[in-house]
């Protein structure tokens, strides 16, 4: 049966959290689509340092900052994630209200929270890619009948890279994390979703691709929107 933590004598913890982040991608419906090339999001870092204070039994407050890194990508059915677009680390802030949940005796216990999230957003110009031959977009190789190594995947002639202009981006970032009590000591597993209030950070048009000798048209977006899991520690005074 699940009870409510009991309160502690310091009303104040300070922590630290990282894991992976990845982007959540969007593969766009378009006409004559080449449907086995897909976005993907690849994987970033991300890590807090925060400061808790616990003003109710059940309930606390967060502040924190650190980094976070995404980026972006696709994939083929025939070939490896091959990053696009871009990528880095930028700084971040949060802050977030609590719910403590334990179970019983045993100190494990569950966390609830809901926060707002602002980090750096890149800054990069529009650009297009205008290839005749095709500039490669997936990273494959096959032999031909020669022996030779020849490019056998997607190959992009037309592609328009169209970034956003906001400066900073705001996310709703609902939590769960798992949490196991030793004393002062906190361990910590948790998964974040930052949901992107404002429009896409990156649009790719793909308007002529190929694919073995056939010519296809693709679309590939990303919100900023992200997915993150995280271990974590945390130290009450």
């Amino acid at each position: 049966m699940a009870i409510t933590l009991s309160y502690a004598q310091s009303k104040i913890s300070v922590g630290i959290q990282g894991g992976r982040s990845s982007l959540v991608p969007e593969t766009v419906e378009v006409p004559n689509q080449l449907t086995t090339f897909k976005a993907r999001g690849a994987g970033g870092v991300n890590m807090l340092i925060y400061g808790r204070y616990n003003f109710q039994p059940n309930w606390s407050m967060r502040v924190g900052g650190g980094i976070i890194g995404y980026r972006s990508a696709h994939i083929h059915t025939r070939g490896i994630t091959t990053r696009t677009g871009f990528q880095g680390v930028q700084p971040q802030v949060m802050t977030s209200l609590d719910y403590h949940l334990s179970f019983g005796e045993s100190n494990f216990g569950v966390i609830f929270s809901a926060g707002l999230n602002a980090s750096r957003a890149h800054q990069y110009n529009n650009r297009t890619v205008s290839s005749e031959e095709g500039h490669p977009l997936t990273a494959i190789r096959i032999l031909n009948e020669d022996g030779q190594m020849i490019n056998g995947g997607v190959l992009g002639h037309d592609v328009d890279y169209i970034y956003s202009e906001q400066k900073v981006l705001l996310h709703l970032r609902p939590e769960v994390t798992l949490f196991k009590q030793m004393g002062r000591h906190k361990l910590l597993a948790s998964f974040v979703y930052g949901y992107a209030f404002k429009d896409p950070i990156l649009t790719i048009d793909f308007n002529s691709i190929s694919y073995q000798g056939e010519y296809h048209a693709a679309k590939h977006r990303f919100s900023g929107s992200f997915t993150s899991l995280q271990l974590g520690y945390e130290l009450s005074f």
